[in-house]
């Protein structure tokens, strides 16, 4: 059977999914909304709402709290990374403050752990105005068999308003049980006392819940390690197709992830199992009825079933509605939990009444999908918007191989530029064959095939700007549906599948967009109810109009034979393939280069031709790094800039140097750079003005510096693809060495095209090292929002005079600084800039000041 599938845009790190599993034993409830594990990540098509971004983040967040104003909060965990911030507010689009205030983020040698945050995991609001942390007391770098401290271990509350700490309420010493893992919070005002209570999940591998009577502050353990709050002893997850374990170097073992995300609602208690795929409730009062014996609590605990998807966290709206973050999926899904007195009808129940729905009749709904969620994990509700984090969590160290991280962010992207496709149409691909290259403002990456099939579309040129989430290229896929497969493809069961299959023919028939239910297919849209439609069980008998050649011959090979092509710079097109379709071989290859050579030895006899004409005018488009330049540098013309130079010495720094690489290889070795980038950090520590951004965007009336707290050095790289300027994080950490060695990988990266956005943004400073190439004084332009730079010229051997007025040679280099003069004054500049210039005059006094 012959069907045709739409292929979207994905500008995500990872390759396609084309292996999907099995249902997992003990098999999934009816209700569920997809039985294929991992189907969907890659598939940018937006099922549900539109998306709005409201923030961008370097570092996966994880916890989300939004207040009245809307003012959106994060948490960064210390369980995998050590995040300098714990916990931030998001003052615009790209930047944040510490929140409360910095002092509060990391507790000193010999401070009280109950006032200042260890590892908080999580920040949510209530609904008396009060924003609450939930800290699980586990300090980063911990041997993972270790309780946490006393007194680190404890939720608290502070005034929105003012963001003033309110009270703290600890973990008593004898509820810290092996290896405790506080991790989610929700708080019900209303029930108890005055104060209500506090409800928490323990996400250990002996896990449990807690209750904290917020009126005397009295902690309850209930359900410990019982199997409605443990992680699945045989649980694999998946993403991308992936099996996702978990890993300490290069052990692997399983998820051991228990009770995670939570809500309320209804008078229930909900919770998930995040090493599982099944979610549970338990009546608010029962829970906090200390008459009630754990055989009681365990008995009142209901079981909806499979959610089909592990859960990351949950929330909650005043209609009684659960929502739950289906990280496998990509996803986030709801349940109703009551009846309804309105006439709008969801999952087949009214929302929003008071008579609760039985758990058997519980139905799991798609409320958006899409892989611009990127694995969704905390969720917040106000006034009728949904607000979600995505962190890819399945992609950190805790589940990777080796413990490497494979997260990439900022998260989002929206269009990028198709440089060259591989194929065209009436050409053969098969899974993972290489469809086309694509590039954002400086990223770029290959588009490979899930499927094998026929290329019957292409949508774009190249050159051509393409969206994310809009079709990209139509294959036709030789093969037989299975319902398994109608799951996979349009996220919806085998019989709705087979009621669709009709009306679906009869759309392709009239010409409507393939794989869509509706006229909307070219911009992307759906059906509100979140359901996809079925693809056509025929092929289109209408073709459109044959795009652009890419060149004489088909451009199939595998991907070996295509990196032995890359590797003798030679173009696919123009080497005649022997394979099936025409595909491409390794002798191809070979012959190729053969014949060449020998047409390169042969004597041309022929005279050499005079021109004629006058060599016409060439238009070009500008690149996409030509282009993002461009965007920039038109924005940077707004900044006032004041430019002060300066000549540094470099005689101790060569000195030091020449020590230090005597007996190293080359790639060991250092160059000036590292060593500069490493004082002007330690400049920046004195002078923090300079490594700062200037907010026009919150207020543009009342615009605002925001003093980073780290330095995220930015340095210009002159790659095959133009000016990059990849981002060195934390500079504050890193050794001369260290530095030395990220360099050298982000300048390999660059040269090879391999740049991700991660790499490329963040920055709170940056230096050019035009000196590489040549030239003395410069004037470097300054990239917003940062509010400074500096230009490194060529060193030079120059005549000067020693301490007793004698002639000496030296080794000289120009800085030269430019500053955003609306914030900056002068004298500060040239103060940062000499103590910069007594740094590397003074190299071995400078290292006694490095950390």
């Amino acid at each position: 059977m012959w069907i045709r599938l739409t292929i979207t845009l994905s500008l995500c790190t990872l390759s396609f999914a084309a292996e999907y599993y099995e249902t997992p034993p003990g098999g999934y409830r009816p209700f569920g909304p997809g039985y294929t594990i991992g189907a969907y990540p890659q598939d940018f098509t937006l099922v549900g709402p539109s998306l709005e971004a409201v923030h961008d983040s370097q570092t996966p967040p994880t916890g989300l709290a939004i207040d009245s104003a809307h003012k959106i909060y994060l948490t960064y965990t210390r369980n995998s990374v050590q995040a300098p911030i714990n916990v931030v507010l998001c003052t615009s689009f790209n930047d944040e403050t510490p929140w409360p205030n910095a002092s509060m983020q990391n507790c000193t040698a010999g401070a009280d752990p109950s006032t200042c945050f260890v590892n908080v995991q999580n920040i949510i609001r209530d609904d008396r105005g009060r924003l609450w942390v939930v800290d699980n007391g586990i300090p980063y770098g911990w041997p993972s068999d270790t309780n946490a401290i006393f007194g680190g271990a404890k939720i608290m509350s502070f005034n929105e308003s003012t963001s003033e700490h309110i009270r703290t309420y600890v973990i008593p010493q004898d509820a810290l049980t092996y290896r405790m893992n506080m991790n989610d919070l929700r708080i019900n005002t209303t029930l108890g006392g005055r104060e209500g209570y506090a409800f928490i999940p323990d996400c250990s591998k002996n896990s449990s819940l807690l209750t904290i009577d917020l009126e005397n502050g009295s902690v309850v353990r209930r359900l410990l390690n019982t199997s409605v709050v443990r992680a699945d002893e045989k649980y694999v997850g998946s993403y991308d197709g992936e099996l996702i374990y978990s890993w300490k170097g290069t052990k692997k073992g399983y998820a051991t992830t228990g009770a995670d995300g939570v809500a309320l609602a209804s008078g229930n208690f909900y919770w998930g199992v995040q090493a599982s795929r099944r979610f549970y409730y338990i009546s608010q009062d029962i829970l906090i009825d200390p008459k009630k014996t754990e055989e009681d609590v365990l008995a009142a605990v209901q079981d909806p079933g499979q959610c089909a998807s592990e859960q990351a966290g949950f929330t909650s709206d005043d209609r009684g509605r659960v929502y739950i973050a289906a990280s496998e999926h990509n996803a986030i899904y709801y349940v109703d939990t009551r009846e309804s007195e309105s006439n709008t009808t969801v999952n087949e129940h009214l929302p929003g009444g008071s008579g609760l729905i039985p758990t058997e009749d519980y139905m799991v709904k798609t409320l958006v999908r899409s892989a611009l969620v990127q694995h969704a994990d905390s969720l917040a509700i106000l006034d009728g918007w949904l607000y979600f984090t995505t962190n890819q969590l399945a992609l950190g160290p805790a589940y990777q191989y080796n413990n490497t991280d494979k997260r990439k962010g900022p998260f989002r992207i929206t269009e990028c530029q198709v440089i060259q496709w591989f194929v065209k149409p009436g050409a053969r691909v098969e899974q993972f064959d290489p469809i086309c290259e694509v590039q954002s403002d400086k990223a770029s990456v290959e588009i490979t095939s899930r499927f094998d099939g026929v290329i019957k579309k292409l949508y774009y040129e190249p050159d051509d700007m393409a969206k994310v989430g809009k079709p990209l290229v139509d294959i036709d896929i030789q093969s037989e549906i299975l319902a398994a497969d109608e799951v996979l493809l349009n996220g919806e069961s085998g019989k709705q599948a087979e009621q669709n299959t009709s009306s679906a023919t009869e759309s392709q028939e009239q010409g409507i967009e393939l794989g869509r239910n509706d006229t909307k297919a070219a911009t992307g849209d759906v059906d509100s109810s979140g359901q996809s439609a079925s693809l056509p069980s025929k092929p289109s008998q209408e073709q459109s109009a044959t795009p652009r050649q890419p060149g004489k011959h088909a451009s199939l090979a595998t991907p070996a034979v295509r990196h032995m092509i890359k590797e003798h710079r030679l173009k696919i097109e123009d080497i005649e393939g022997t394979g099936r379709e025409g595909r491409v071989l390794k002798d191809d290859v070979q012959r190729y280069i053969e014949s060449a050579k020998q047409t390169a030895g042969t004597p041309s006899t022929s005279s050499i031709a005079m021109p004629k004409q006058q060599i016409e005018d060439q238009v070009k488009p500008l690149t996409p790094v030509q282009s993002g330049m461009f965007k920039q540098m038109t924005k940077s013309l707004s900044i006032p800039h004041f430019l002060y130079t300066n000549a540094v010495d470099f005689s101790s720094l060569t000195s030091l140097r020449q020590k230090y690489n005597l007996g190293r290889e080359k790639p060991d070795r250092i160059t000036p750079l590292p060593i500069i980038i490493k004082a002007v950090s330690l400049t920046l520590q004195q002078f923090p003005l300079l490594n700062s951004h200037l907010d026009t965007n919150t207020n543009p009336n009342k615009p605002q510096i925001i003093l980073k707290g780290s330095h995220h050095i930015g340095v210009a790289v002159d790659s095959p693809s133009g000016l990059l300027v990849p981002v060195i994080k934390n500079v504050q950490n890193h050794s001369i060495a260290s530095l030395a060695q990220e360099i050298q990988r982000l300048s390999s990266l660059a040269r090879s095209g391999k740049l991700t956005s991660a790499d490329l943004t963040g920055a709170t400073f940056t230096i050019s090292n035009i000196g590489s190439i040549g030239g003395g004084t410069v004037a470097p332009v300054i990239v917003g929002p940062q509010v400074g730079i500096l230009g490194i010229g060529k060193a030079r051997v120059v005549p000067a005079f020693g301490e007793d007025g004698e002639l000496v040679k030296r080794e000289e280099c120009v800085f030269s600084w430019s500053a955003d003069h609306r914030v900056v004054d002068g004298a500060y500049v040239a103060r940062a800039a000499e103590e910069v210039r007594k740094c590397l005059e003074g190299v071995e006094a400078m290292l006694v000041r490095m950390r």
